[in-house]
Parts: structure tokens; sequence; C-alpha cells
């Protein structure tokens, strides 16, 4: 009787959907460790490596009512961008652009504040920006939330697997015991059968 019951564990997978819903449980609170790790590092490191710079004599600008954007606005972490000086060499007389005819945005996007275009200027500015470990923290941070989002979207797609697995074996044991059951039915008695229980 405990083989049979040893048997039917065996067949049922009981074994194996409790070490996936195991290594499930392990795996969230792994990654969710590690997130609330990253994240409380995230402030401290982004101060420390935060910088400035300050660009002179851009070259290649304009102004104009469709906006140029500053070369280092691709910068990581590029903020608080101010300018300091524009010229205008459209006509290589280096005339300054005065701060009333432009204006620039957070994203580093000079756009004209005036009915005067210039087609060609000279921008010198400074701006923050975020160094390479506040990048790097930043795009673990943001590769573990998208990993752990698009892995756990498909747990119940795992956790449907594991179900058609444990029904499918649960039929494989009922077919087993039932065929177990209709041969111990038959009794053989020398040359003579009993079934069911009948009398000779």
């Amino acid at each position: 009787m405990r083989k049979l019951k040893e048997d039917k564990k065996g067949i049922l997978g009981l074994e194996t959907v409790r070490v996936v819903i195991v290594t499930l449980l392990i795996l969230a609170v792994i990654t969710i460790a590690s997130f609330l790790a990253l994240t409380s590092l995230q402030t401290p490191i982004d101060t420390i490596d935060a910088q400035s710079a300050t660009i002179t004599n851009e070259s290649g600008g304009f102004i104009n009512i469709t906006g140029y954007t500053l070369t280092d606005a691709t910068k990581f972490g590029f903020k608080s961008p101010v300018i300091t000086l524009v010229v205008n060499t459209t006509a290589n007389d280096g005339t300054v652009v005065l701060s009333g005819n432009y204006t620039v945005d957070a994203d580093g996007i000079v756009t004209n504040a005036s009915v005067t275009n210039y087609a060609s200027v000279n921008i010198s500015y400074t701006y923050s920006f975020l160094g390479d470990a506040s990048e790097q923290t930043t795009r673990i941070t943001g590769n573990m939330t998208s990993g752990t989002t698009q892995f756990f979207a498909n747990v119940p797609t795992y956790m449907i697997l594991l179900g058609v697995i444990v029904l499918l074996l649960i039929i494989a044991i009922v077919l087993v015991v039932v065929g177990r059951f209709g041969e111990s039915s038959t009794v053989r008695t020398g040359g003579s059968e009993l079934t069911g229980g009948g009398t000779l």
C-alpha cells in the first residue's frame, strides 16, 4: 500500500508543481530585493554623479520657429540648460543676439522669441547632466523592471501548462489504478476462476 502511495505521488507530479511554485517565489523575492536595493541607491548615485558642462560657440545652430536642439541635449540626465551667448554668424559680423530673441526649454530646444530669424548662429551654454554610474544604474533598474513584468505576465500561461500536465498525470494514475483493480478482482484457483467474489 505504501508503494502505491509513493507511486501515486510521483505520477501526479505534485512534487514538480511544488518545486515550480517555490522557484517562482524565490525569483520574485530576489527580484524585489534587487529592485529595492537599486532604487534606494539611485538617488545617492544621482547626487554623487551629477556633473555640469560648459559649451562655447557650438556652431551649426539656428534660431527660428521650428527650433534647434542643442548638441549635448542627448546626454543622459541632461537638464537646466542656460544660454550664455548667441552670436549671429549669418553675415560673419559677430553680432550678439540678445536674449529676448530666443528661448530654450528643459529639453535643450532653442526657438525664436521674436519675428527675426537667424539662419546661422554660434551658441554658448551651460547645463547639468548625470554620469555613467547613474546611467548604468538607471538602465539596470529599467531592465529588471521590464524583464520582471514580462516574466510574471506569462505566469498564468505557466500555471495553465502545469494544470494541463497535472490533469494528464491524474488521468494516467486513474487508468493505472483501474487496470490494477481489474486484475485484482479476478482470482485464479487451480483450473477454476473466481470473479467478483463468486463461489466455486
